[in-house]
């Protein structure tokens, strides 16, 4: 039995054990489960769309090629389901190396759990750790340490006759995937380099559409899956998850994606500001965040929620061309004062953004706008609000669609 200087214990694996393990990881069935649908080897060039990240990326893989190191650990960023954990596994192929997908962080409960897996790694594996804020506790020092110094501090034995002793490892490769990247531990983050995954666009949106339906046995009409990419660029997921639970024809024209679209609420709703200023002052406050954080990612900005408490009145993060900004949103009727965006200012200072929004489903006082004149405040009320959405095409609320 082997303890981690925290004092936590844990068993080693026997080889047979070991071995059980391995054979269960690639069972194919286990795999396809993991990894959904997607090609277990794809090459960089293949991954559709993140132009930017893969560039940086394959400047990063040349240069750890020609030096015959591992790749720096990396913090992949972005909403959930845009394909962070594909890119991973493209990553794995253009190095030549072994990739240990890990898609569950809570299974890591004692660090012995996460131990176990990391001193298997052979030399320039990559382990990627999805959700990789949700890593706590003694787990999360444990992992810290080793990315840092690729060692483990480790226990042997018990009672007096304990003594520390410093494991190496080999040095491996973290890819943690995050939709929360605020809520990355500071210290794990300095030892990664953070990439932000942008929205698609509407050439790379179908061919990613057109990719899954095919998946899933499906021939779609170049017009229909442009008018699918155009409409449900909101929520491309769930789109695609309801024409394959209920469409019976395996060949959609169309004419049968406009009646989907229809039948789900993508079509035949007419931009009404009117209408979209009564939703919104419907909306509660984190109805009214999420609404607005969909506003900013259609804008091509990288949105992280804060958390709900301590978070000194910021309510979004944004990341954009390697840029901070700060937003807070404010669902309220009564005009938005000078104290609201004073505090928001001495916020934004303390936060590290370049710049910051205050969105309103109101209007701002005359000392709001005097107070931020030649600050790098942005101030949206609702009729700047109105003309984003209609600029942005989203009408509806964030909430999902029945």
């Amino acid at each position: 039995m082997i303890s981690c200087s925290s004092g936590v214990s844990f068993f080693c694996y026997s080889s047979a054990r070991l071995t059980a393990v391995i054979m269960w990881w690639e069972n194919t069935a286990f795999r396809r489960f993991l990894y959904g649908n997607a090609p277990k080897e794809m090459e960089l060039s293949n991954y559709i769309g993140q132009e930017a990240v893969k560039r940086q990326l394959r400047a990063l893989i040349d240069a750890a090629k020609s030096r015959l190191l591992p790749l720096p650990h990396i913090l992949l960023c972005g909403r959930p389901g845009i394909g962070k954990g594909t890119l991973a596994r493209a990553l794995a192929f253009e190095l030549k190396v072994n990739i240990q997908d890990c898609t569950n962080p809570l299974v890591f409960e004692r660090p012995g759990d996460l131990a176990s897996l990391i001193t298997n790694l052979e030399e320039g594996d990559l382990l990627v750790i999805r959700e990789i804020e949700s890593i706590r506790g003694l787990v999360l020092e444990c992992l810290i340490q080793a990315v840092k110094d690729f060692q483990i501090d480790i226990m042997i034995g018990q009672g007096p006759a304990a003594r520390a002793i410093k494991l190496d490892l080999r040095r491996f490769t973290l890819i943690g995937t995050t939709s929360k990247p605020s809520q990355v531990d500071r210290r794990l983050r300095r030892s990664m380099i953070v990439y932000d995954f942008g929205p698609y666009n509407l050439d790379e949106l179908t061919q990613l559409i057109e990719l899954a339906l095919k998946e899933q046995g499906f021939t779609i009409d170049p017009d229909a899956v442009k008018l699918i990419a155009m409409h449900g660029s909101k929520d491309t997921g769930t789109l695609i998850k309801r024409i394959v639970s209920h469409l019976a024809e395996r060949h959609i024209t169309s004419a049968l994606a406009t009646e989907t679209l229809e039948m789900f609420g993508y079509l035949g709703q007419p931009f009404s500001a009117g209408d979209l200023a009564t939703r919104l002052q419907a909306m509660n406050a984190l109805e009214f965040e999420e609404y607005v954080a969909s506003l900013f990612q259609a804008m091509g900005y990288a949105v992280d929620f804060t958390p709900a408490s301590g978070d000194h009145g910021i309510d979004l993060l944004l990341r954009k061309d390697n840029q901070l900004f700060a937003v807070q949103c404010k669902r309220w009727n009564a005009p938005v004062g000078e104290p609201v965006l004073r505090d928001f200012f001495g916020s934004l200072t303390s936060a590290g953004a370049q710049s910051g929004y205050i969105v309103t489903s109101a209007t701002f006082s005359s000392r709001a706008f005097a107070f931020a004149q030649g600050k790098p405040i942005q101030l949206i009320d609702l009729d700047g609000l109105l003309d984003l959405a209609r600029s942005a095409g989203i009408h509806e609320d964030s909430r999902e669609k029945a």
